[in-house]
């Protein structure tokens, strides 16, 4: 879910912004969700180079089709921070 809200409120990405924003996760089973996401058609991946391979991965029409589902879930998430008096922006750094 992180991976298809991340596409969702910046287009695309690349594998290394991708990685970058989801801490603690392996290169390897960050692949295995981006293949499997790609094989369920919620994604699209377009190959920009050959050498150096890089690739950039955007939400598909059927994984755009979940957009309310990924605004609720952040109007949640917002509530769930302001309810616990939790400063995101302020303490990130112990999330990652």
């Amino acid at each position: 879910m992180l991976i298809l809200s991340h596409l969702y409120y910046n287009q695309s990405r690349g594998f290394a912004d991708l990685k970058k924003n989801l801490p603690g996760v392996s290169e390897k089973m960050l692949n295995q969700q981006l293949k499997e996401l790609e094989r369920d058609r919620l994604i699209e991946k377009n190959i920009i180079q050959l050498k150096p391979y890089r690739v950039q991965y955007n939400l598909s029409s059927t994984g755009r089709s979940l957009s309310p589902l990924f605004d609720l879930m952040s109007e949640y998430g917002m509530k769930y921070l302001k309810d616990n008096g939790i400063n995101y922006i302020k303490d990130q750094h112990l999330y990652k």
